[in-house]
This record gives C-alpha cells, sequence and structure tokens, in this order.
C-alpha cells in the first residue's frame, strides 16, 4: 500500500516553526494585506518583498537542522511496512526545503509538493492529513489527525484495520 502522508502539522510541527521561523529571519513580520499568497499558497519571496527584506534571508533558516520541529512520535513510521509518501501543499521550494531540513526525507521514499491539485492526484492508496477540506477532496481512504491531541499510533492502528 502506497500511504501519503501530509508534512504540514501530521510530521512537522508548522506551528512552532512559524514562531521559530518569524523570530529567526530579521525583518520578516505579518502581512495581511496583500497577504504573501500566490496560487492559493504561502509565498515567501513575496514575503520577504512585502516586509522590504532580501529574500536571501528567508532561506538561510533552512541551512539549519529543524528535526526539532518533527513530532516526537516519527519512529512509529518505521512500524508501517508500506511505501511511505509525503503529499504536501505550499510553494514548492518552501515545502521541500522543510522536508529536507526535518530530516524526515530519510524515512519516506518521495516527496510531492502539490498546489491546486488533490493530494489523491499522487498514486497513492490512502491520505494521512489534519484538514478536513484535504480529505473531502480526495477519492481513496483517509485518515484524519489532529495533533497535538493525536499521534501516529492514531494512522498504525486505522492502517492495520484497512489490511484487514
Amino acid at each position: 500500500m502506497r500511504i501519503g502522508l501530509d508534512f504540514d502539522r501530521v510530521l512537522f510541527d508548522t506551528d512552532s516553526f512559524d514562531e521559530y521561523y518569524k523570530d529567526h529571519v530579521k525583518g520578516l513580520h505579518h502581512v495581511e494585506d496583500p497577504a504573501p499568497v500566490k496560487y492559493g499558497v504561502y509565498d515567501p519571496d513575496m514575503h520577504a518583498e512585502l516586509c522590504g527584506i532580501p529574500k536571501e534571508r528567508i532561506w538561510k533558516v533552512f541551512e539549519h537542522d529543524l528535526s526539532q520541529f518533527l513530532y516526537d512520535d516519527i519512529d512509529l513510521l518505521d512500524r508501517l511496512d508500506h511505501e511511505l509518501i509525503i503529499v504536501t501543499r505550499g510553494h514548492d521550494k518552501f515545502q521541500r526545503s522543510k522536508v529536507k531540513a526535518s530530516g524526515i526525507a530519510d524515512k519516506v521514499q518521495k516527496v510531492f509538493v502539490v498546489q491546486e491539485e488533490a493530494k489523491d492526484s499522487i498514486d497513492i492508496d490512502l491520505l494521512v492529513d489534519d484538514s478536513s477540506e484535504e480529505l473531502e477532496r480526495i477519492d481513496i481512504p483517509g485518515i484524519m489527525i489532529e495533533r497535538p491531541e493525536e499521534g501516529l499510533e492514531k494512522v498504525l492502528e486505522k492502517v492495520k484495520k484497512f489490511e484487514a
């Protein structure tokens, strides 16, 4: 079975990372109007532009180890004897940079970044996500996970039921 795993708020504590990101990129601040969004996803280059800072400053944050933002139960993924694929929505370079800097890429076979299409446009049999909207858009089984209340143990239990 090919299991698709969302990255943000499933494997990676995005809310804590967002605080770190704002604290470690000098001059970066919250911008609402216009929002730094392009094609429906956060655009870090646009954010830098709107804040009047060099774009390179944003990308430097990914030169650091971001593994501290992976949830503590990530090692449970090793118990899944299936092909694991990260299917994340967002700005391609930004998402891939987070995945790489977190070190999670070693635990999965592939990483896909989608923007407009449904996450099951990638050839997966099951999707684990924190967004009910994402799960409603797909035509395959899904597992909703709400961090930090729920962990990957829930995913292991549900996968066993799908296998039965």
